[in-house]
C-alpha cells in the first residue's frame, strides 16, 4: 500500500468521525481541519511517490485536470474551503437559533402511561456546510472530495503499480 493510499485512509476515518460528532461543534470542527489536512497532502503524496516516471507525469496532469474540475475537490484541496457554519434550523432564515443539546420525546402507550426518551446530545445532528459551497453539506462536499481522490490513486496504482 503506498503512503498516498494510507493518508486517504486517515481521511476516510475522519469523514466517518465528522459524520458521528457533528452535534458536537468543537469536535466536528476539529475533525473537519484534520480531514483537509489530511486529503490536501494527497496530490503532493501522489507526486512524490511517482513522479520520476516521465510517463506518470503526463498522466498525471490529465487526470488532476479532471479530477480538480471537480468543485468539491478544488476548493478542498485549494485551500478555499477554510470557513464553516450551522445550517440554520427550517424557519429560521437569520440562522438565529441555537442548537439544542438535547431533545425530549414522549410516547404515550395505549395503557395511559407516558414514557419520555432523551437521546444522549451526540444523538442530535447538526449540518454545517462551507461558505464557499453553501448548497452543499459539508458532509457531502468531503464524501465527494474522497471518492475522487480514491479513484485516482486507485487509477495511478492499477497503471503505475506500486512505486
Amino acid at each position: 500500500m503506498t503512503d498516498t493510499s494510507q493518508k486517504l485512509m486517515e481521511a476516510d476515518r475522519l469523514l466517518r468521525r465528522m459524520i458521528q460528532s457533528q452535534g458536537r461543534p468543537d469536535v466536528f470542527k476539529a475533525d473537519v481541519g484534520a480531514f483537509l489536512d489530511a486529503v490536501r497532502r494527497v496530490p503532493s503524496m501522489l507526486l512524490k511517490e511517482f513522479g520520476a516516471c516521465p510517463v506518470f507525469m503526463k498522466w498525471y496532469e490529465k487526470r488532476w485536470a479532471s479530477v480538480n474540475a471537480n468543485r468539491s475537490v478544488k476548493v478542498l484541496i485549494s485551500g478555499e474551503a477554510m470557513d464553516i457554519r450551522p445550517r440554520p434550523a427550517r424557519g429560521d432564515v437569520n440562522g438565529d437559533t441555537p442548537l439544542t443539546e438535547s431533545v425530549s420525546i414522549a410516547t404515550s402507550c395505549g395503557d395511559g402511561m407516558t414514557v419520555l426518551y432523551d437521546p444522549p446530545p451526540s444523538a442530535v445532528q447538526q449540518h454545517w456546510y462551507f461558505d464557499v459551497i453553501p448548497e452543499m453539506d459539508v458532509v457531502a462536499v468531503c464524501e465527494e472530495c474522497t471518492d475522487s481522490l480514491k479513484s485516482m490513486v486507485s487509477d495511478c496504482e492499477r497503471v503505475f503499480g506500486r512505486p
